[in-house]
């Protein structure tokens, strides 16, 4: 992910039987020097001395941790194949492997699967005992681009209960609190009518916006940058009004504010190189939720 994983935290739980600390000292330099193949050896030596459940929890989540920062260098490389089989390494799931899973499955056009991924990582950031330490605020909102672009790409809102308390759709990850959501509502081609998977996308908003106590909701439709303003400008607003026509029919009665902003504000991508021409267009061609 471009350098999200660069920090290794060395701040352990105590040990647990004396036994242990004679290991102290290589499992230290394993950290420091990232010898995933050091650390996985060390680990089933030190259960079999009894050393304390939370400290060994905490190894296998240093070595998830090692083994994301390698694998992210291997992406970066264009070498897939050996990012994937590295990942076997990491006996745990955190927020790190989980990202650098939906990186190879972003690179492999996996839509889907990489924003079921990026909200993975979004919910096991949220988790305190997943992840003790949160990263910083700036790497989660990273995250919750990727997984909202992801999510664009991908065509459709996941249409599961789970999906609207997680992920992107959390009002919080760890004092992250997103402006606004991307939602990939689908329309007929050239045309103002929800398509099929549009209309589920709009169901999951309904169910979503019931959720919470809002007070105003504010609904911005944008296109690619192809044809003329005035054409553009008249798709997106009529767009974000079919939307809001079918949110108030669907029970939503708190004030729904349509705007059409036409081709004027393309979507800012973090790395705008892993997508292709035709995914910007998709990406640009949005509309986005502005809750209050």
């Amino acid at each position: 992910m471009n350098k999200l994983l660069l920090y290794i935290i060395i701040i352990l739980p105590n040990i647990g039987f004396a036994l242990c600390i004679d290991y102290k000292a290589q499992i230290n330099q394993a950290i420091q020097t990232k010898s995933f193949d050091q650390l996985k050896k060390l680990l089933p030596i030190l259960k079999k001395e009894g050393c304390a459940d939370n400290y060994i929890n905490s190894l296998q989540l240093k070595l998830s941790q090692i083994v994301a920062s390698k694998a992210d260098d291997l992406i970066i490389s264009g070498k897939l194949e050996q990012a994937k089989s590295l990942l076997q390494h990491s006996a745990v799931f955190s927020w790190e492997t989980q990202v650098i899973r939906a990186d190879i499955a972003a690179f492999e056009g996996r839509w889907r699967k990489a924003a079921k991924l990026y909200n993975q990582a979004l919910d096991l950031i949220n988790n305190p005992q997943k992840t003790p330490q949160a990263p910083d605020t700036k790497i989660i909102q990273k995250i919750f681009h990727l997984a909202s672009e992801a999510l664009i790409l991908a065509g459709t809102l996941d249409d599961s209960e789970h999906s609207l308390e997680h992920g992107m759709m959390l009002g919080n990850v760890r004092g992250f609190k997103p402006k606004k959501l991307l939602i990939p509502i689908q329309f007929e081609f050239n045309k103002y009518l929800l398509s099929n998977e549009g209309r589920k996308s709009a169901q999951q908003l309904v169910k979503y916006i019931q959720q919470y106590d809002f007070k105003k909701i504010t609904l911005i439709g944008h296109t690619d940058t192809k044809g003329s303003d005035i054409i553009n400008d008249k798709i997106s607003l009529q767009r974000a009004l079919m939307l809001k026509k079918y949110l108030k029919n669907s029970g939503i009665n708190i004030p729904i504010i349509a705007i059409g902003q036409g081709k004027r504000n393309p979507l800012i991508l973090d790395d705008i190189d892993r997508y292709t021409e035709v995914e910007i267009d998709a990406l640009n061609r949005r509309v986005e939720i502005i809750t209050e």
